[in-house]
């Protein structure tokens, strides 16, 4: 398995830098990497991480690039996963 300050710096590397999320336990080595570095805004809902990854808040845009909003080619990665749900018929 990638370690944690591997992985975000392999991001870092190809150009991501802004991360936001919903906390998570599962990714909890991955977020403290992320906020030790300054690069991670958390998000109350998954909805509203997809929208700040869509157009990021001020503080994370790139200066004077496209109005402050995210370029077409800016690098974005989502990872995205469902948890079993014993109560969800579905699952």
């Amino acid at each position: 398995m990638i370690e944690s300050d591997a992985f975000v710096q392999a991001l870092q590397d190809i150009g991501v830098d802004f991360f936001t999320g919903v906390p998570d336990s599962i990714l909890g080595s991955i977020i403290a990497e992320l906020m030790e570095r300054r690069l991670y805004t958390p998000a109350v809902r998954e909805d509203e991480a997809v929208a700040m990854a869509a157009d990021p808040p001020p503080h994370a845009r790139p200066p004077n690039e496209c109005g402050g909003h995210r370029c077409p080619g800016m690098a974005v990665c989502l990872i995205a996963w469902m948890r079993f749900c014993p109560h969800c018929h579905w699952a």
